[in-house]
């Protein structure tokens, strides 16, 4: 069994039909409409995951409307995790390492992405040396018209360092005196 079989894309999402789950997990589609209906049942919140559709079908001469249903991937693992079987066995174990090869490759972009991140950081104080003495002078408590003065810059460029170093954390976020004296008269 592929499970690239058992998806394909629709506006955007990952979608699969009880037609083709009935064919990849080698189930008679009436149960899986079954199991459908009784998964709605126990919890009807997830109705979302399921569209009702019907097909035309020709049955000889004449022509009936079959039932189906659309699925989305929340649905689908739901319902595919409630089956037994060899299929079913198989898809967990395939659904199992597709989940551990994603976390594996999320975790190293994370680093990665950490690790550009410090260094752009790096780059950036290098760029603009007044940075460390703008956190030397936030740690020791100097106020803004002090911290303007001893970096002979306007107050509008010391803002936009600020505003900036707070956005790649390299200054904490200010909490404002009267925050303070709210939280303490609210206690």
């Amino acid at each position: 069994m592929q499970t690239t079989d058992l998806v394909f894309l629709e506006a955007g999402h990952a979608m699969t039909t009880s037609l083709i789950v009935a064919k990849t997990f080698n189930k008679e589609h009436f149960h899986v409409l079954r199991d459908i209906k009784k998964l709605l049942k126990q919890v009807p919140e997830l109705i979302s995951n399921f569209g009702l559709t019907y097909e035309n079908k020709e049955i000889g001469l004449s022509e009936r409307k079959a039932p189906f249903y659309r699925i989305n991937r929340d649905g689908f693992v739901l319902l595919a995790m409630g089956y037994t079987g060899q299929e079913a066995l198989q898809f967990k174990i395939n659904y199992i390492n597709a989940f551990n090869t994603m976390e594996q490759h999320l975790l190293k972009t994370q680093a990665q992405q950490l690790k550009l991140l410090e260094s752009l950081k790096s780059r950036l104080v290098v760029l603009h040396p007044e940075m460390l003495k703008i956190q030397r002078y936030y740690a020791a408590g100097l106020t803004q018209p002090e911290m303007v003065k001893l970096l002979d810059c306007s107050k509008r460029k010391l803002n936009y360092l600020i505003k900036d170093m707070r956005i790649m954390g390299l200054l904490p976020k200010r909490i404002l005196s009267k925050d303070i004296l709210k939280a303490i008269a609210t206690r």
